[in-house]
């Protein structure tokens, strides 16, 4: 009887001793390493979006601030129209757009004419160049070069330039040689050069004024003593002026 009652003891005590034993070591690490990583994951995350929201509401308020500056400048510094500015005459303004509008249709038809604006603003278009006429500036434009990035750059000056476009003096009709050509106006008109040379349009007469208007990369190397005949260039780039 001694033996039998002193066995059950000894299991249960043994199977207490077991259930009541703590959990061994590297277990409770790996517990406590996955819920600091859980941790540190949630804190970065609200680290992130904090950092994105202060950031962006510094932007809204750089932006907030640069326009209440600009707004102030203006207040400050309204602008003024010079003192020898004249009232725009919308009539005016409104005739000169609708002939700019012609001029650039007519010479976007590529063909070798003459055009300009005659005294009571009527576009002239006509085919022999009149020796008669000596406007202040004639432009030369080949058939081929009126686009209307062209037509329109010349446009402006036969409207507000009273300028005349022409073509090569080969191409008129009848065609016209260099000396002939010179002999027209000689200084009292100015001549004036686009994207292309044309050695022809040069002037051998002393006086004659010289303008061109270009885009610099239309500077050729091979054009250089060309160049040197020009006396005003008209930039459209600050690498020009350069």
């Amino acid at each position: 009887m001694a033996n039998h009652r002193t066995i059950p003891l000894t299991v249960q005590a043994l199977t207490t001793q077991r259930s009541c034993s703590p959990a061994p070591p590297h277990f409770k690490h790996s517990q406590l390493t996955a819920a600091h990583r859980s941790h540190h994951s949630r804190h970065k995350k609200k680290l992130g979006l904090w950092l994105i929201t202060v950031a962006c509401a510094a932007c809204a308020a750089v932006i907030s601030a640069n326009r209440y500056l600009q707004a102030m400048h203006v207040a400050e510094n309204p602008i003024k129209p010079h003192m020898d500015a004249q009232a725009l005459d919308s009539r005016q303004h409104v005739a000169n757009e609708r002939l700019l509008r012609m001029v650039i249709e007519e010479c976007s038809k590529q063909e070798n004419t003459m055009m300009w604006v005659d005294k009571d603003g009527s576009l002239v278009v006509q085919q022999v160049i009149d020796s008669r006429q000596c406007p202040p500036i004639d432009i030369m434009l080949l058939s081929t070069e009126r686009g209307i990035g062209m037509c329109t750059d010349a446009a402006l000056y036969v409207i507000y330039a009273g300028a005349r476009i022409i073509p090569a003096l080969d191409k008129a009709t009848p065609a016209v040689s260099q000396e002939t050509y010179d002999s027209y106006c000689g200084p009292a008109t100015a001549r004036m050069l686009f994207e292309t040379m044309y050695s022809k349009f040069i002037s051998k007469q002393p006086g004659v004024l010289h303008i061109m208007l270009l885009n610099h990369e239309h500077l050729w190397v091979q054009d250089a003593n060309m160049h040197r005949q020009i006396d005003v260039y008209l930039c459209k780039t600050n690498i020009c002026q350069q």
